[in-house]
């Protein structure tokens, strides 16, 4: 498997996740902001080494 396709799907997911949501009103389900998702994304890619 790629890792760079799977977590570039798990970025679309995640991202479209929390924009329907800030859009709607809705709570992001761990109740963290928007900017603390996208600060753990890119934990994330960090720790795997990914994109970069």
């Amino acid at each position: 498997m790629d890792l760079d396709r799977i977590m570039a799907w798990h970025l679309r997911t995640v991202l479209g996740d929390a924009l329907w949501r800030a859009e709607a009103g809705v709570a992001l389900p761990d109740h963290r902001t928007s900017a603390q998702w996208v600060d753990d994304l890119d934990a994330r890619f960090t720790a795997l080494g990914t994109f970069g």
